[in-house]
């Protein structure tokens, strides 16, 4: 069971308020007086629970808004009867936990599209509340219309889930103004930062992206650059890894590490339902642990490549708290149950998509825009830097054809890349490799346009 659920069920038992001390007697598992007054601060901003005196000498109650609540809206929001019950049975101190080392026969009974961690329920309600934008049939092409909103999401709750203290506001200042946060940690800022860049490679190179142990690599490579050592960034460990708050042993092997990647990478291949593959690929890149750190940040944003590129709404694990996420992950590596697991991430989910559904109702999207905007790019430069001043329609004319535009689509081909070059400017053309001068030489030669 979550701490917090834990302490709230403590104090709604309690006739008196209690000190944190007696709190700490009452949960009987390993866990400092520091982390508990944590916890207990997180829960008073709740309004979950009231407290009486000064430091010391404070005293804790249940909260009437607590009381009034049911068990439903507290324990069950998330976890099942039948989680919980899993989530119990590894509460218990480590010491009275039998260490365990990786299990392979639990990868290799997986069958895909036999086996599967999701019921036919939660894939059912998953597919409902993700295909939102029914409009768009374009592979990979709804991730642009959400872009901004999935970078700042992903990366703050993805590194917030590791404990970086960024809030959401700080991150949103950092990764699209460049403006850090005072009197933070610069590894936090680096996290984020990194958090930027892996989505940035999912997002632009969606389309072309295969599930093989090659992406896995470059994947942790952005991820890690700076907060590891250069020798283990995008590299399979060669040195002995341990799960903080778990008597879970990972594998040492290099060699071993390698074949079980290739593996997981060869399933998720081979997963039909979108879903499914992504909670395929968060649980086994988590459970391997197979680089020397940030395994579960890579784990999180490769759940994400089989939703992008089916026109999915990401998963970026909104107001999934740590306890619960560290609980199930628990539930993971020491008996390979996913069941609460997947419990949370279809929870998160859903709340993310209504979310995602809400921000997005009042945008629109130019379908063709979005699927033609890598041949009308090039173009663009293309005719700048080769000085194309004349008959510049039926050079466009030419470059569709060439260029795999439909027959039926190029006429508003024609009208993007027309409005474009009328538009370009300084200020908008150094994504397209054009220099200030290139373009000041294009526009005083123009003479049919």
């Amino acid at each position: 069971m979550p701490v917090k659920t834990a302490i709230l069920d403590i104090l709604r038992g309690s006739e008196t308020p209690l000190k944190v001390e007696q709190i700490h007697k009452a949960l009987a598992i390993e866990i400092s007086l520091r982390s508990i007054r944590r916890y207990l601060q997180q829960l008073h901003q709740a309004g979950l629970i009231e407290f009486q005196g000064a430091y010391k000498a404070r005293h804790y109650k249940i909260s009437s808004q607590a009381n009034n609540s049911t068990n439903s809206d507290i324990k069950y929001s998330i976890f099942s009867p039948f989680s919980l019950n899993i989530l119990q049975s590894i509460q218990a101190p480590l010491y009275q936990r039998e260490p365990c080392a990786y299990n392979l026969n639990w990868l290799l009974a997986y069958m895909p599209n036999q086996s599967y961690y999701l019921s036919t329920q939660q894939r059912q309600q998953l597919q409902a509340y993700g295909r939102q934008d029914s409009e768009l049939q374009i592979a990979g092409t709804y991730i642009y219309k959400i872009y901004d909103r999935l970078l700042i999401d992903l990366s703050y709750n993805s590194s917030r889930l590791e404990g970086n203290t960024y809030s959401l506001a700080d991150t949103k200042n950092l990764l699209l103004y460049g403006k850090g946060a005072v009197h933070k940690l610069d590894s936090e800022k680096i996290m984020l930062l990194n958090h930027k860049e892996a989505i940035r490679f999912l997002v632009e190179n969606n389309k072309k992206i295969t599930l093989n142990i090659d992406t896995f690599g470059t994947l942790h490579y952005l991820l890690a650059d700076d907060l590891v050592l250069p020798e283990y960034s995008g590299r399979v460990r060669t040195d002995s890894v341990k799960v903080s708050a778990s008597v879970y042993i990972p594998i040492d092997n290099p060699r071993k590490l390698e074949e079980i990647l290739h593996t997981i990478a060869n399933k998720a291949q081979q997963i039909l339902d979108p879903f499914e593959q992504s909670i395929f690929l968060l649980i086994h890149l988590s459970y391997l642990q197979a680089y020397i750190d940030v395994n579960k940040r890579l784990a999180r944003l490769t759940a994400n490549i089989p939703l992008i590129q089916n026109n999915l709404i990401p998963i970026s694990f909104n107001d999934v708290s740590i306890d619960d996420y560290r609980a199930a992950m628990i539930a993971i590596y020491e008996i390979n149950q996913p069941q609460p697991l997947t419990e949370l991430y279809t929870w998160s989910y859903i709340r993310t998509a209504k979310e995602y559904t809400i921000a997005t109702n009042d945008l629109n999207i130019d379908e063709l825009r979005i699927k033609y905007r890598t041949q009308r790019r090039l173009l663009l430069r293309d005719i700048v830097k080769s000085g194309v001043t004349h008959n510049i329609e039926e050079y466009i004319q030419a470059y569709a054809q060439q260029n795999d535009v439909s027959v039926h689509e190029q006429e508003k081909f024609m009208h993007d890349c027309l409005a474009d070059l009328q538009h370009l400017d300084h200020s908008n053309i150094l994504g397209l490799g054009i220099t200030k001068e290139e373009l000041s030489t294009w526009r005083n030669s123009l003479l049919d346009f």
